[in-house]
């Protein structure tokens, strides 16, 4: 199946008729930067091309609103430029709804979470952390921690240094306090002898 077939099916499964499912298809492909690929198949597509291509089908039919699950996940550089260029174009004029799984400063995700209007941090145990991208990235300072072990003297830890922790036993995401540094972490990890196997800046840092 060509890459023009692929999103022409789209629009054909929400009711348009095989003519209009083509000129649909044809104008979405445009609008995300593939039709030079309209003749390829789909299936030889590389990866930011697949995510644009999924772009494509998800405006073929004109929707008023665009779910997006983390699109630019293991992306970088001119790849992930190419797809928030596509992800920019086929939101124009519409709402959207999109996932990211990294929000600090070196992820390419981020730019996407900056384009937002409202930005929400999960949680294992639910929501962390909202607000409009310009305060949140910057002030929040949130910081996902895996452990090997000790999760319950690493919560105890933290805690006495005025940070707030969800999750566990494990795995935590971690707000410091105003001013505090990353370094905090480590400090407490020490005190709980609790081995850190990653320890990663969501925002604010």
């Amino acid at each position: 199946m060509s890459v023009l077939e692929y999103t022409e099916l789209a629009a054909r499964l929400c009711g348009a008729s095989k003519r209009a499912a083509r000129d649909m298809a044809v104008m979405a492909l445009r609008r995300v930067g593939l039709s030079t690929l309209a003749t390829r198949p789909a299936a030889s597509l590389g990866l930011a091309e697949r995510r644009a291509l999924q772009l494509a089908k998800a405006i073929a039919d004109d929707p008023r609103v665009v779910v997006a699950e983390a699109p630019l996940d293991r992306l970088e550089g001119d790849y992930a430029a190419f797809v928030l260029g596509a992800f920019a174009a086929a939101t124009d004029g519409r709402r959207a709804l999109v996932s990211v799984k990294r929000i600090d400063g070196s992820a390419a995700e981020s730019a996407l979470a900056r384009m937002a209007s409202h930005v929400v941090v999960l949680g294992a145990s639910g929501v962390v952390a909202e607000g409009a991208p310009e305060e949140l990235l910057t002030s929040a300072r949130l910081v996902r921690v895996a452990l090997a072990g000790q999760g319950p003297a690493m919560r105890a830890a933290l805690a006495a240094r005025g940070a707030s922790i969800e999750g566990g036993p494990t795995h935590f995401l971690v707000r410091l306090p105003e001013g505090a540094l990353p370094g905090l972490i480590l400090e407490a990890a020490s005190e709980a002898r609790a081995p850190v196997i990653e320890m990663v800046p969501l925002a604010g840092l």
